[in-house]
């Protein structure tokens, strides 16, 4: 929805329009718009799930952290496409149910809210996780082990 590559980035109105124009054909767009938003929805809900199995992991990154924190902001974006979708059929004259569009916003923000909870989650396991890798150094011993005497 928001794009390709690092370069292919849109406006979020150029990709408004293009979202409307893909999702044809006129009279069903805003059907074609909820399953979408739907299955989007849907897929925030898996990947959720999925960092929430993370806790359970021996080792975390704040890498993981930093991809949570991504999906909330794909999510966002894509909040305000579909909003912006629904406001664009409605000017062209398509059907456009209001309630559904608040149900979708407010399923959007849950989403959002779930996987800040998450991600907050995860970084205070990492905060809390005061393990030592093998390849961290261990202090003087370690230096006295492994000297350059080699």
């Amino acid at each position: 929805m928001t794009g390709g590559g690092d370069g292919d980035r849109l406006t979020r109105e150029d990709a408004v329009e293009a979202y409307v124009s893909h999702i044809g054909p006129e009279g069903a767009r805003f059907e074609k718009l909820v399953a979408d938003a739907g299955r989007n929805l849907a897929d925030a809900e898996r990947f959720n799930l999925m960092a929430m199995h993370a806790m359970g992991a021996p080792r975390l990154s704040m890498n993981d952290v930093a991809l949570v924190e991504e999906a909330i902001q794909t999510l966002r974006e894509h909040r305000l496409i579909v909003a912006g979708a629904a406001r664009e059929l409605e000017n062209e004259g398509e059907p456009v149910d209001a309630v559904k569009v608040d149900e979708i916003r407010s399923a959007y923000a849950h989403a959002i809210k779930s996987l800040g909870e998450t991600a907050d989650l995860l970084a205070d396991r990492i905060e809390r996780d005061r393990s030592s890798t093998y390849a961290k150094p261990q202090g003087p011993a370690y230096r006295k082990n492994f000297s350059s005497d080699l």
